[in-house]
């Protein structure tokens, strides 16, 4: 971004709008009070397992039942909470092409995935990115599709190869939020496809499976299955958020 360019669209943080400098990194979206609150809430444990949310790899019910290898995800997402920085996060991805925030973001995911591949010793020749893809309706609304922006930035930041190999069914599925858990898992069933013929082949990879927010897995159980049906060796979800449900109880 030119200088120019700074001076008339000057960088706000995603969360408070506060300004930032005008020599900010791209990839740096909050301001120092918005970073603090982000770090601290990165330091919340998980209920369950007792780790920090960023190690944790709980799974939910759906999500053990499809043989996902594990779930990382960065922070718990509190719905309504305006107020949170993570909230405001990611909305800034959901409801806006925001570019900034989503470099910011798949920077914070790298972390994770590279200490996922480290515990597990994963090769990065044995990898690919995929992400579950957004409903047509949505991303006519907001222009965007945002697990999409985020893989494919996390991509770049990695080096790892990035592949769409879900796809919506055309006119299925409605919106998960508005469904209770057992009419989600059925709604995602009805609304995800292989891709036929994808550019790289997921037969014998480690596939890593990108959402923005995880409630009850069952889009990412969905996923998971499928992967493993074109024979993909594991698959390991990745989220910005877990709903804070399953901070102290894993399973639905």
């Amino acid at each position: 971004m030119s200088l120019l360019s700074r001076l008339l669209f000057p960088p706000k943080c995603a969360s408070c709008s506060t300004l930032l400098e005008l020599d900010a990194p791209l990839d740096e979206a909050l301001c120092p009070d918005c970073q603090k609150l982000w770090e601290s809430d990165k330091l919340e444990t998980c209920g369950v397992c007792a780790k920090r949310v960023g190690d944790c790899a709980c799974l939910t019910e759906r999500m053990q039942k499809a043989k996902c290898r594990g779930f990382y995800k960065l922070v718990y997402y509190f719905p309504g909470k305006r107020v949170r920085v993570p909230n405001r996060l990611i909305y800034a991805v959901k409801q806006s092409r925001d570019q900034r925030t989503v470099d910011f973001l798949a920077r914070e995911l790298f972390g994770a995935v590279e200490r996922l591949m480290k515990e597990e010793s994963i090769s990065s020749s044995d990898v690919i990115l995929t992400y579950i893809p957004r409903g047509a309706t949505a991303k006519l609304q907001y222009g965007t599709d945002q697990s999409r922006e985020l893989a494919e930035a996390l991509s770049k930041n990695s080096g790892l190869p990035m592949c769409p190999l879900i796809r919506r069914r055309w006119g299925r599925g409605k919106q998960q939020k508005k469904l209770d858990p057992v009419a989600r898992y059925k709604n995602a069933k009805e609304s995800f496809l292989p891709v036929a013929n994808p550019v790289i082949s997921p037969k014998g990879k480690t596939v890593f499976l990108l959402d923005d927010i995880v409630t009850t897995g069952a889009s990412m159980a969905v996923g998971v299955r499928i992967l493993r049906k074109m024979g993909a060796s594991g698959v390991y979800a990745l989220a910005l958020a877990s709903d804070y449900l399953n901070r102290d109880r894993a399973f639905y």
